[in-house]
């Protein structure tokens, strides 16, 4: 079965019940093809189908000596997250509307209609919150030049450049206010100081890469933008005022992204995940594969489902061009449970 490679990002217990396990919810594997026929065949609100031209990334849950040293990392987080700043819930002051796009509301800012390709590194967490932050600072300062915000810098200074282990995309948010992150575009491109390293899952023209290994090279944070670039490090330096996690409540996340923009959630990824293609996304079959960083970008309706919109990270050859709808309200995937958030600094902007 081919997978494309899921980021085991390393989850904050908020509430002290976030689920754990490592480990697949059941001893058998399915073939793609297997859930596929099950999906099409069920009586949900999603449709799948193969992608035999994603790389064959095997192994995506982790060893069991893998298994025990992130709950060790765990324990420590859940120990520690009184110490989270939580965003208070505020109350939008009119009718929260039945559809809201990111995309749509602010449709001048380039930025909110990226999708990123990650390749075969698990660097979710960080396009995830790199993505988010680009587009709330062009939120905040529409005038401003495009800016996007380097995953790379956050990879490299956060987590050490590991492509393996993923990472609290909180922490991520957490340097961006502290240190602040340089400019950063996509993968081959230089008008930015920092762009993405690694090559994506397809080119431009949707063509596999053929790219089947995660990189064993672990890149170092560097305080330099790219040779041949022409602006400094400092000068090219974003910060956040202060980051947050957002209540999980419906109404706390949907008031957030209106009044601030795209936040970064953690969702529960299973087998069937991998073969979404377009509806509304909800678990029916497959095992445990791990978990993934997400830019949540609105909501909707459609019909008697609701449903959040969201911005994955493995091209736009993957699901609804890239994104992905999944039943809101519910907590679906644990969706709502861990969002993430930060302010951008207005001075400098």
């Amino acid at each position: 079965m081919s997978h494309p490679i899921v980021c085991a990002v390393l989850l904050v217990a908020l509430n002290g019940n976030l689920l754990i396990s490592w480990f697949p919810a059941a001893v058998y594997s399915l073939s793609e093809e297997e859930i596929v026929d099950i999906v099409n065949n069920y009586n949900t609100s999603w449709v799948a189908r193969t992608y035999p031209s994603l790389p064959k990334y095997r192994n995506p849950v982790p060893e069991p000596r893998y298994h025990q040293r992130h709950r060790n990392f765990l324990r420590s987080l859940i120990l520690r997250r009184h110490s989270y700043g939580h965003e208070p819930f505020r109350r939008w002051r009119g009718e929260v509307p039945k559809h809201f796009d990111a995309r749509q509301r602010w449709r001048y800012c380039d930025t909110v209609h990226d999708i990123h390709d990650q390749g075969n590194c698990g660097s979710c967490w960080a396009i995830a919150v790199a993505s988010a932050i680009s587009d709330r600072i062009c939120i905040k300062r529409p005038k401003l030049r495009p800016v996007r915000i380097s995953p790379t810098a956050l990879l490299t200074c956060t987590n050490g450049g590991n492509c393996r282990d993923g990472h609290d995309p909180y922490d991520a948010w957490r340097y961006y206010v502290r240190y602040g992150v340089p400019t950063g575009g996509f993968y081959n491109t230089h008008d930015s100081c920092q762009p993405y390293i690694y090559p994506g899952l397809y080119n431009k023209y949707g063509t596999p890469t053929d790219i089947f290994t995660i990189p064993s090279e672990q890149p170092e944070c560097s305080h330099e933008c790219i040779r041949g670039y022409n602006r400094t490090y400092n000068s090219e330096l974003f910060y956040g005022e202060r980051a947050y996690i957002v209540d999980a409540d419906e109404q706390a996340i949907m008031t957030e992204m209106l009044i601030h923009g795209p936040v970064v959630a953690i969702i529960e990824t299973f087998e069937d995940f991998d073969n979404y293609r377009m509806g509304i996304y909800e678990h029916i079959v497959g095992k445990h594969t791990g978990y993934h960083a997400v830019r949540v970008l609105g909501w909707g309706e459609e019909g008697d489902q609701k449903y959040w919109i969201c911005a994955n990270s493995w091209s736009r050859f993957w699901g609804e061009r890239g994104t992905f709808r999944v039943k809101r309200g519910v907590n679906e995937v644990m969706i709502e449970e861990a969002v993430s958030a930060a302010l951008p600094y207005s001075i400098g902007l």
